[in-house]
């Protein structure tokens, strides 16, 4: 018995000793290729927001359905993002107040989001990101008020803003290193791996897994065994593993190869700042007691200018582990048409998160974020002054499962406190105890 339960130790002790070979790669040497990806991707979740304050209490549901198309292109001139999609949802809401409402209601809308840094040298860049909202929303609600008792609401609401900035830094996505590593680890692990690559040789593996990737294929199939041959035959050619190999192995590097990469890891750091042009433009129509009363209809354009500073900072601590924070502020001063008033809004904010990459198909991250808003507008002789201070603290985790390389189940758990000082009539209102709100749901890739 001592001596079965010895070996077992030895073979525990081993085990993990083989496990710990690539410990010590560093993620934030990695430095990518040129190369572009794409994906389509359906969303669908159930969401919920539950708070109450000194006033009121708000209970929330809604279900939503998303179509988005994303495009990646980095190189050593252009870091892009693209996405461009379609959001539809139903809200449900249950809102105790004075006039304890019922509603619901319906959105459609589509965006329109680029994010794009142009790099003049290695560390110097120029951003140029517009980005576009557009959404139509109908509700209908019932209130106890003793004035009406029905309302009918359509409202459209579109948004254009563009940041033009300068800044200094860059961020690699260094999925395609950490897939490397899993790779290598399991050969190791199977006793396939003839030697123990150096820091240089797993970065060339890397690159060469990034440049493949690249290539396009209507068949699904056929892109997956010419990249799963390439890199079978990239890893006999420089001699780490022998030509003829066993059924376990090429299953499991096809594992490796659909699961190894599936959540993004990013290294760097990066600092800018500019100025956004905005321009709202919104139309609102709105009905009570069935149409026994007039109309209202409200059309208007807001059009104003933002400043703003950010900073980010990505690091991968080892290969499980990853730390990220954001830090900035956006001032803006806008002028509402029919307010006849300039509109000064700020908005300071900062995130710090940990995330925890446990295995190719399972994430965690826990964050916790602070905002502070101020809203100012002065007196004119269509609005009255407001002078509002907003603080909202939250604390957020959330977490994926992938269940193939195309379907993944998202989870995710919001705990926020916020609180309101209104200078003008000297009134303060905060949430009595935390507001909570969730999201379940899928997204499947189409590619």
């Amino acid at each position: 018995m001592t001596r079965h339960i010895l070996s077992s130790l030895l073979l525990l002790v081993l085990t993990m000793g083989v496990k710990a070979q690539y410990k010590d790669y560093d993620l934030n040497g990695y430095i990518n290729p040129d190369y572009q990806r794409k994906s389509l991707d359906i969303n669908f979740n159930s969401s919920g927001q539950f708070y109450k304050n000194n006033t009121t209490t708000n209970n929330n549901l809604n279900g939503t359905l998303a179509f988005s198309y994303n495009k990646t292109r980095l190189s050593r001139k252009v870091q892009e993002t693209f996405n461009i999609g379609m959001v539809t949802n139903v809200n449900q809401v249950r809102f105790d107040s004075l006039d304890n409402q019922k509603s619901r209601t319906y959105n459609i809308g589509v965006f329109l989001d680029q994010k794009a840094h142009y790099y003049i040298d290695e560390e110097r860049f120029v951003e140029i990101s517009p980005r576009l909202v557009a959404g139509y929303k109908y509700s209908k609600a019932k209130k106890a008020s003793v004035n009406y008792d029905n309302v009918k609401n359509n409202y459209f609401r579109s948004e254009l803003e563009v940041d033009f900035g300068i800044g200094k830094g860059r961020i690699e996505n260094v999925t395609d290193a950490r897939q490397a590593i899993y790779i290598l680890e399991e050969l190791h692990n199977k006793g396939i791996l003839k030697k123990d690559l150096n820091a240089n040789e797993i970065n060339e593996f890397a690159r060469q897994i990034s440049l493949v990737k690249n290539k396009r294929h209507f068949d699904a199939r056929e892109k997956a065994i010419e990249e799963l041959s390439f890199v079978n035959n990239y890893l006999i050619a420089h001699h780490y593993i022998d030509t003829v190999n066993t059924a376990d192995y090429f299953l499991s590097l096809n594992d490796l190869w659909g699961n190894g990469d599936l959540e993004s890891r990013k290294a760097g750091h990066r600092f800018k700042f500019g100025f956004a042009p905005t321009y709202i433009f919104l139309q609102n129509n709105t009905s009570y007691r069935d149409n026994y009363e007039p109309k209202n209809n409200l059309a208007d354009t807001k059009w104003g200018g933002t400043l703003y500073l950010d900073y980010t900072n990505e690091k991968p601590l080892g290969l499980k582990w990853q730390r990220s924070y954001n830090v900035g502020v956006r001032n803006g001063l806008y002028r509402w048409r029919s307010l006849e008033a300039n509109q000064f809004l700020m908005n300071i904010y900062g995130e710090f998160g940990m995330g925890c990459f446990v295995d190719t198909r399972t994430y965690v991250k826990g964050a916790i974020q602070q905002n502070f808003y101020w809203n100012h507008t002065p007196y004119s002789p269509k609005v009255e002054k407001e002078d509002e201070f907003t603080s909202v603290t939250a604390l957020s985790m959330k977490g994926y499962y992938f269940i193939s390389a195309q379907m993944k189940v998202f989870g995710e758990y919001n705990l926020s406190y916020r609180c309101s000082h209104f200078r003008t009539q000297n009134k303060t209102i905060n949430d009595k105890y935390p507001g909570s709100n969730f999201q379940l749901g899928l997204t499947y890739s189409i590619f």
